[in-house]
């Protein structure tokens, strides 16, 4: 069974009153798009884990530990971040120098 990682922001600890988000987004729309998606991936035969962080968080030594220590066919990022562009972060990948944007 493929292992899919789907990254994105713990909407617990997203502003909603931020003037970039859309208007009417809440906790529980961003909850129901996550569940979602971890449903639709298992019902297609995946096995997806989720990783939430932090809205801005700088330190994603969690994020770097887990991708470190298991093996992943495939990331999902949440798409819906992409609007928050104050928290864009770049995460590097020591084991192949390639990098990964989160937006």
């Amino acid at each position: 069974m493929k292992k899919i990682l789907i990254i994105g922001m713990n909407p617990h600890t997203i502003d909603f009153t931020n003037p970039e988000l859309p208007q009417g987004l809440s906790i529980e729309k961003v909850e129901q798009g996550t569940n979602a998606t971890l449903e639709k991936l298992i019902s297609m035969g995946y096995n997806a884990e989720l990783f939430l962080f932090e809205t801005g968080a700088t330190d994603l030594s969690n994020l770097a530990k887990q991708l470190n220590e298991k093996d992943y066919d495939g990331i999902v990022i949440g798409k819906k971040n992409k609007f928050l562009h104050k928290y864009c972060i770049v995460l590097k990948f020591e084991n192949d120098n390639s990098l990964l944007f989160l937006e």
